[in-house]
């Protein structure tokens, strides 16, 4: 909705009359047009409104509001402002709160994770393909989007061609994928610890309307450290900022620690949805687990198939590969175990010797091999020979214990 107040200040900036501070008595997408047209010099200024009118879904009303002003008049009566009350939150409510509902929150910096190469940016394109052509979410929810809504990319990685050629394999329109760039320098635009970088990402988002913006990766977007609380918020507080108040959803990509916890993880607690992505069995090698957790009703996991150009969803999600089964226990396997352990109690000794010696004992090579699993016997290789240890801690508990004499081995 525009006020009298709003058609106003643009009208006054539009006819190159002068202000005293209104422009911040105004609020949301109208305060931010207002502030880059007074960002710029008067020739400017006309054509830069009729972009920015152009992607406004109230266009008419706003032109109509705006005929309605003397940019010469005095300054409209205006009602004193008010505090905000959580009704005004109307977008912290129900579906309008959510891009994806119950998987990424609008106007909130979303965090996506995964082992290297596990396929982040293959997602991301799957959605960036979803949201320009207007189709249902992955796990089949109605679109939030009109067809031919954007996305915007930050290419920390500096993968720029990778996107391109992901696009071609995908069928994505090359314009549906957008560059925190300028024509004329397309490889630009992915530090995000340059200033100017940061302004024209706002100035994009603002001007175009992502459905979804990508940091593909953060930590490569930035030299500042992710572990300290003071480097992150630095390098965070201007990206939060441009999603609440452009309300723009923002998705950053980061790998996962040895701990499957986020590198970084102080970007967590900055984060309204957390997505983690696993490949948990790897005898299925396209095949991932996809789930999200956040300050609201958790969905189900879902399952992810890789496939050339897009990738594929279900609600049977993989799950962590079980050890194989053994079979029962061979005969003679518990006497086996005592014996491999005298065997090699104080002193390693030769596979080839080791079973030389078990054959005669009467043990199987499969009683002797389970009973070398069953000792956490250790096998290395010296002199291009195979070896056989019982682990140190083994070995000084087996002295205690009294295990040290061997009528089978000279020592």
């Amino acid at each position: 909705m525009t006020t009298d107040l709003d058609a106003w200040v643009i009208r006054r900036l539009l006819a190159d009359q002068p202000l005293n501070g209104e422009i911040d008595l105004l609020a949301g997408v109208h305060k931010a047009m207002a502030g880059y047209l007074d960002s710029i010099p008067l020739q400017g200024r006309q054509p830069a409104w009729d972009a920015m009118l152009a992607v406004q879904a109230d266009r008419g009303a706003i032109i109509t509001a705006l005929a309605a002003v003397d940019p010469l008049g005095p300054l409209p009566a205006t009602v004193k402002r008010r505090s905000a009350h959580l009704g005004d939150l109307a977008s912290a409510s129900g579906a309008s709160r959510f891009v994806w509902p119950n998987w990424i929150v609008r106007a909130h910096f979303t965090l996506l994770s995964s082992n290297p190469k596990v396929g982040k940016t293959r997602l991301g394109l799957e959605l960036a393909k979803r949201i320009w052509e207007g189709r249902e979410w992955p796990d089949g929810q109605k679109p939030t989007f009109p067809a031919g809504t954007p996305t915007l990319w930050v290419c920390g990685d500096r993968h720029q061609e990778e996107l391109r050629d992901l696009a071609n394999e995908y069928g994505l329109s090359h314009e549906a994928v957008r560059l925190n760039a300028l024509p004329q320098e397309p490889w630009g635009g992915w530090d995000l610890d340059n200033p100017d970088n940061v302004k024209l990402l706002r100035e994009l988002v603002e001007n175009e309307h992502p459905g979804l913006t990508f940091i593909d990766t953060v930590w490569r977007a930035t030299r500042r450290r992710l572990n300290r609380e003071d480097e992150v918020n630095t390098i965070m507080t201007p990206i939060v900022t441009i999603a609440q108040e452009c309300d723009a959803s923002i998705m950053g990509l980061m790998h996962l620690s040895k701990d499957m916890d986020t590198l970084g993880r102080r970007l967590e607690g900055l984060s309204r949805g957390i997505i983690k992505m696993f490949r948990p069995d790897p005898s299925q090698p396209n095949r991932r687990r996809l789930g999200v957790i956040g300050n609201f009703k958790e969905p189900p996991p879902l399952g992810v198939t890789l496939r050339d150009g897009g990738c594929d969803f279900d609600s049977n999600p993989p799950k962590d590969r079980e050890a194989p089964r053994r079979g029962p226990a061979p005969e003679g396997l518990e006497k086996c175990v005592d014996w491999l352990k005298k065997y090699l109690t104080p002193n390693p000794a030769q596979v080839q010797e080791i079973r030389t010696a078990s054959d005669k004992a009467g043990f199987s090579s499969g009683t002797l091999y389970r009973a070398k699993e069953e000792s956490n016997v250790e096998e290395y290789v010296l002199e291009r020979r195979k070896w056989w240890k019982l682990p140190v801690v083994q070995v000084v508990q087996d002295r205690n214990s009294g295990i040290s004499d061997n009528p089978d081995k000279a020592f």
